[in-house]
């Protein structure tokens, strides 16, 4: 036991009592035999002591208690029983005197656990701001477009000195942005857009791009989305300029075009992942791995750290890319996004794990390997679909790339 004080000064206890256990609400319903019993959390502990000082000084130790009792916010109380603690004197306190018992002052004390007062810290919504940076490109982009477009003399550009560009325009559509490839059909369908009505382009691609239907299914396939759209920006730079001023300009306003679609939809597809709250927890109460392989349960997916990272980096890079030959104003949007990309995407990579190498000593099943790794056979498929293996049931005993627990 320690001798009693509140902020230093001493008094005297025979007895202490406090409410303790969980704070609830009881909920009683007409007709119903059971109530509903609500928890509203933890009781606020109270302590409460029958105290006094006793002596010629009592009269000077009594001031001095509450003085202490009087002064506005917590201080610290030493309880004879735990300890030292963080209290706040409540308006239930009270001091007495008798006339019976000169030389005595008794108080009836009562402090409450002080707490710590937070206050709401605001979180950025990256992913929202991320699609508002994509807004922006896509509207900075609809502006290049049309400046562009505004100088090219239509009646001095030949279609066959576009047919080249066009096929290529179409081609690196179709590998690495294929749901815009159901606007033009064929490659013969986009000259003939670009050709004919070259204003209507932008609205198209766009307006498709800001239309389309997205939504998270998986970290993996948001990943290769944003790779894919990125892989885009350097596929179109590569396209060599056809002969004639005029048509060389168009061919570039297009390229550009294309570009800032590919950068708009890659920042929209990756603003589409979320940003886990807490990093990801190894399993400790795994069942057996023959309950595991019969139940139909999925496993939470957790974004790979090194995979988001990577399609960070690709989308970034390829708005450098675009962004080198735009002009000023352009220039700053993309910068703009490229920032809001980096500090979303870095977000989503940070509750993520870590790729590791790991060499099975034999070979085994990826459902034996998962289990002996994560506790998790569930996680298997993870672990041949990085490593593109063949055969599941044949892990061979080579270096793989497998998260680290």
């Amino acid at each position: 036991m320690q001798p009693a004080s509140f902020r230093g000064v001493p008094f005297r206890v025979n007895d202490e009592s406090g409410p303790v256990g969980r704070d609830v609400q009881i909920h009683e319903y007409p007709k119903k035999d059971d109530p509903y019993v609500e928890d509203m959390g933890r009781r606020t502990r109270t302590y409460r002591f029958t105290a006094y000082v006793v002596g010629a000084k009592c009269f000077e130790e009594r001031d001095a208690l509450l003085k202490a009792l009087d002064e506005p916010g917590s201080g610290e109380l030493v309880h004879p029983w735990y300890g030292r603690k963080t209290v706040t004197a409540t308006n239930e306190c009270s001091v007495s005197h008798r006339m019976d018992e000169g030389g005595v002052v008794r108080f009836e004390l009562v402090f409450v656990d002080s707490g710590r007062l937070e206050n709401p810290r605001p979180v950025a919504n990256t992913g929202q701001q991320l699609k508002s940076a994509a807004e922006s490109v896509e509207s900075s982009a609809l502006a290049r477009f049309q400046g562009a477009l505004a100088v090219v003399d239509m009646a001095r550009v030949k279609a066959n000195s576009l047919t080249s560009g066009v096929s290529g325009f179409f081609g690196a559509v179709q590998g690495y942005m294929s749901p815009f490839t159901s606007l033009f059909g064929t490659a013969s369908g986009l000259l003939d857009t670009v050709m004919n009505s070259p204003g209507n382009l932008s609205g198209m691609l766009l307006g498709t791009v800001r239309d389309m239907t997205r939504g998270f299914s998986s970290f993996g396939g948001s990943v290769a989305d944003v790779q894919s759209s990125a892989s885009a920006v350097p596929a179109l730079a590569s396209i060599p300029a056809p002969p004639g001023t005029d048509a060389a300009a168009l061919q570039v306003a297009v390229v550009n075009l294309f570009q800032d679609v590919a950068v708009a939809n890659a920042l929209r597809d990756a603003a589409e992942m979320p940003v886990a709250m807490s990093p990801p927890t190894q399993r400790v109460d795994a069942p057996a791995l023959d309950v595991q392989v019969s139940t139909s349960e999925v496993a939470n997916e957790t974004p790979v750290a090194d995979d988001v990272i990577g399609a960070r980096d690709a989308v970034s890079e390829a708005i450098w890319v675009v962004a080198l030959q735009s002009d000023a104003k352009h220039f700053a949007v993309l910068t703009d996004a490229r920032q809001a990309l980096e500090a979303h995407l870095s977000n989503v990579a940070r509750a993520g794990v870590r790729l590791t190498t790991y060499s099975p000593n034999a070979t085994v099943p990826a459902l034996v390997l998962a289990y002996a790794k994560y506790g998790d056979a569930r996680r298997a498929d993870e672990i041949v679909a990085r490593n593109r293996l063949i055969y599941p049931g044949f892990v061979p005993a080579v270096p793989l790339q497998i998260a680290r627990k």
